[in-house]
């Protein structure tokens, strides 16, 4: 009966350990891709690929997705935001990412500073950007090239906004009358409002309003308001398109305009 439990023993031993090297050969990187959401540069893609510091063979279930990102992002002198480290099972590891590309400002009042995705302020100007979006915001002051243009909450729901837009597809480069390249979400977007602690408001330039109720789940309400912008040419122009929970609306109404005037 002793003999026979051991036998049992190893027998379940022996499968853990063909089990694990099995899964190890199966399930490691032998792949590394890169994908840029907002640009179409091949050198930039190569560098990111090259910089992940990931080994062939190694298990894809014990990758630093932080530490991967920290490489990328500093090999890349932060030329770009990593969104995401994607396992593709079996063996395949993509660094999903954006180009860091001027996509808004904030002011002072007296001068204009210029940022990315990636919230650093790249420039500072006596006049308003051409095709950038306007971000008001509260609290913040003493803005300077090389720090972030915002922190704390409305950071994090900036961030969570302007990548949503990338996501959704809204980030190819459009040539401005200067020559200059922006992305589509600037000849989309007019302002971005982060000042009310209820909703988020997003001017678009053709004249409606996108109101995100609330500072969570805001990727699916930046969705669902994108999705009935493009999908109803009438509610285009003028209006509010209201976003609650997993619903959206339309309204006449300048809600917008009502909590400015309450402010």
């Amino acid at each position: 009966m002793r003999n026979r439990k051991l036998i049992i023993m190893f027998s379940v031993l022996a499968a853990l350990v063909l089990l694990v090297v099995v899964t190890g050969a199966v399930f490691s990187v032998q792949h590394i891709d890169a994908y840029c959401y907002n640009a179409d540069d091949t050198a930039l893609e190569a560098q990111v690929r090259d910089s992940t510091g990931l080994k062939k063979g190694r298990s894809i279930f014990v990758i630093d997705e932080d530490e991967v990102a920290r490489r990328v992002e500093e090999s890349t002198e932060y030329r770009v935001k990593v969104i995401n480290i994607e396992r593709k099972f079996p063996n395949r590891v993509s660094v999903n990412y954006v180009k860091i590309m001027p996509y808004a400002y904030v002011t002072d009042g007296t001068e204009y500073y210029e940022f990315g995705n990636n919230l650093l302020i790249t420039g500072v100007t006596g006049t308003a950007p051409e095709n950038r979006i306007q971000v008001l915001h509260s609290g913040e002051s003493g803005f300077a090239v090389g720090e972030a243009a915002l922190t704390g909450e409305q950071a994090d729901t900036l961030t969570t906004i302007l990548d949503g837009f990338v996501r959704l597809g809204y980030s190819g480069t459009v040539e401005t009358e200067g020559g200059g390249q922006a992305a589509e979400m600037c000849d989309m977007v007019e302002t971005i409002d982060l000042r009310f602690s209820s909703s988020v408001y997003i001017k678009m330039r053709a004249g409606v309003v996108l109101e995100l109720v609330g500072r969570t789940d805001l990727f699916d309400k930046l969705r669902l308001a994108l999705t009935a912008y493009v999908s109803k040419d009438e509610w285009k122009t003028s209006g509010t398109i209201i976003v609650s929970g997993g619903t959206s609306a339309y309204t006449a109404e300048d809600r917008y305009g009502d909590a400015l005037a309450g402010s």
